[in-house]
């Protein structure tokens, strides 16, 4: 079944879907979500939330369904060495041959096209409360999704790495990630976004996570492109004593749009927020971050940090809430970015809401070049320019790159963004 949509916006927005296939998965489910999207419509640079995001690369292109999931192997340089449960997405279907999950007691993976009926009740909880068009998208269009689940008290010593794949060309991908964890769980997730051969395809995921009392989760995303429009949209949702902490690193993308949403809904909580994005060519590459703080006496902070090279743009646009009720809140928010073209550009935005009056915070944003008189140093002392440029750089990225706990990913990470 095509999608039929029929909306009061541009002809052309939706000539870039019109040969998807409708998903399976959910069928109760996608009326709803087609009606929804319908009242929200497509957003453009007029959409408060969208305006540094260069939608029309999206627009411009037309896309087709995925194909099937035959890699047999990856090639060693688009990944790390991680020896952890691996489930791989490629093309939206899993890959059977490369995923490989380990039994663990107190874990429970599934994906959503074999277990649909038991998942579909799981769903959406955290994401109701947005109105986002791509989120509905990927409903209405869903490939495939992972539902992870770490019950009561159970702590999850080894990580699970996730692999995105593309290798279509002008396909479009909706790929899900639901995570739940119990009271006194932990979790630690490593994600890949990858695409090799996969020039003008459309990846548009989305991770939901629900995390109950005293729950622990730590996300290290990773994302390399190149050629492809990666949105991806994050809808985190805690409860007292909870932490989350995500650290996202993003390489190389036509557009790339990490849109992240934290409800910090009990007190006691500690979220963190990291990224770097090095921008390349004439990549764009966006951050849009938003901590809503409901409850008192809670902490976040966030810090992300731009290498901008040749005419790539970034973007880093961030908001924390505090609530009426949110008394006591300590919230510090930093963005520090080096331009290193004439040509290169950064649209920052760091934004503070507060409506209550015992609170801590405070934000701040910085845009630069590399510091001329540590290159000379560096270089009186024998040290080429590239190697003087690569030192500074890694001294800039390292307080955000240490909060790697896995070695072998933290060192794929510094290589691939210096």
């Amino acid at each position: 079944m095509s999608v039929e949509i029929e909306f009061d916006m541009e002809k052309e927005v939706l000539k870039s879907f019109e040969n998807l296939t409708q998903s399976s998965i959910f069928p109760s489910n996608q009326e709803k979500e087609l009606e929804k999207l319908k009242t929200i419509g497509f957003p453009n640079r007029n959409s408060e939330n969208w305006k540094y995001t260069k939608l029309s690369k999206l627009y411009k292109k037309k896309f087709t369904d995925p194909k099937s999931a035959d890699l047999k192997v990856f090639p060693i340089s688009k990944l790390p060495n991680i020896s952890a449960s691996t489930i791989v997405l490629e093309n939206g279907i899993i890959n059977k041959h490369l995923t490989c999950v380990d039994q663990t007691d107190g874990l429970e993976i599934s994906f959503f096209s074999s277990n649909s009926s038991e998942i579909e009740s799981k769903i959406n909880h955290t994401t109701s409360k947005y109105e986002d068009a791509f989120t509905c998208l990927n409903s209405y269009l869903l490939n495939e999704g992972i539902y992870i689940k770490v019950k009561k008290n159970t702590k999850i010593t080894q990580p699970i790495y996730i692999v995105n794949v593309v290798t279509n060309s002008g396909v479009a991908v909706n790929s899900r990630l639901n995570l739940e964890l119990e009271k006194f769980s932990e979790l630690t997730v490593l994600q890949s976004f990858i695409g090799p051969n996969s020039s003008s395809s459309f990846v548009n995921h989305v991770t939901e996570a629900h995390l109950s009392e005293n729950a622990s989760l730590h996300i290290n995303k990773h994302q390399d492109y190149k050629d492809v429009i990666n949105l991806v949209s994050e809808y985190i949702h805690q409860d007292s004593n909870s932490s989350f902490t995500i650290n996202t690193f993003s390489y190389s993308g036509e557009l790339i749009r990490n849109g992240l949403n934290v409800d910090v809904d009990g007190q006691n909580c500690h979220t963190e927020l990291n990224g770097v994005f090095t921008v390349n060519n004439n990549d764009y590459i966006d951050n849009h971050t938003l901590v809503n703080h409901i409850q008192p006496n809670c902490q976040s902070h966030e810090n992300y940090k731009g290498i901008i090279k040749d005419k790539g743009v970034g973007v880093f646009n961030g908001k924390v809430i505090v609530h009426k009720d949110a008394q006591k809140i300590q919230a510090y928010q930093n963005n520090n970015n080096i331009l290193l073209s004439d040509y290169s550009k950064i649209f920052a935005k760091p934004e503070l809401e507060i409506y209550a009056d015992d609170v801590k915070c405070s934000h701040g944003s910085t845009t630069g070049q590399l510091d001329e008189e540590a290159l000379f140093y560096l270089k009186s002392r024998g040290v080429s320019s590239n190697t003087a440029k690569k030192l500074l750089l890694e001294g800039f990225i390292g307080e955000i790159a240490d909060k790697i706990s896995h070695q072998n990913f933290k060192e794929y990470i510094i290589d691939k963004l210096i």
